[in-house]
């Protein structure tokens, strides 16, 4: 806020052009941070804040903060680019919906996993890895599978020389 030596203020939220609301009353932490994390919100809208609090027996407000949430990233397995996709630069491209383990495999045109990399690491968003195990592979056609959690998804790949 304005003024660092707040104890406690109003959090207030809208959306552009709309009518203030109040969120929470806060209180300052042993550091002197006033804290809020709002769950309410919609993946891609923007929302306007500010504080308001008490000074020389006035109400006041702070500056108004401007947030755009990022838009829900879907889980999807777009395949190799490009497909068909020469083994020595086999790359695959995705995109996590959460933080959380996820895998992915590809397989053989007879159902053997021939390859297996571990991708929740790389977190949320899209991605594109490179397998460095279809260095080894023959030309032909393979399944990739992307897992995470209940979910899952599957695409053809072509592997030329």
């Amino acid at each position: 806020g304005a003024d660092a030596s707040l104890s406690s203020a109003s959090l207030e939220r809208r959306e552009p052009e709309g009518v203030w609301r109040r969120l929470a009353d806060l209180t300052a932490d042993g550091e002197g941070r006033l804290r809020y994390e709002d769950r309410d919100v919609t993946p891609g809208a923007s929302y306007e804040y500010r504080l308001r609090y008490t000074s020389d027996g006035q109400s006041r407000t702070t500056a108004v903060a401007t947030i755009t949430v990022p838009a829900a990233t879907p889980f999807a397995l777009k395949g190799a680019m490009p497909n068909p996709s020469p083994r020595h630069k086999l790359a695959i491209a995705y995109s996590l919906a959460e933080r959380s383990p996820a895998k992915l495999e590809l397989f053989d045109a007879q159902g053997r996993c021939v390859a297996t990399l571990d991708v929740g690491l790389l977190g949320l968003g899209a991605h594109t890895v490179t397998l460095g195990e279809a260095r080894d592979l023959r030309a032909g056609l393979y399944w990739a599978r992307l897992t995470q959690g209940a979910q899952q998804a599957t695409t053809r790949i072509v592997i030329v020389d």
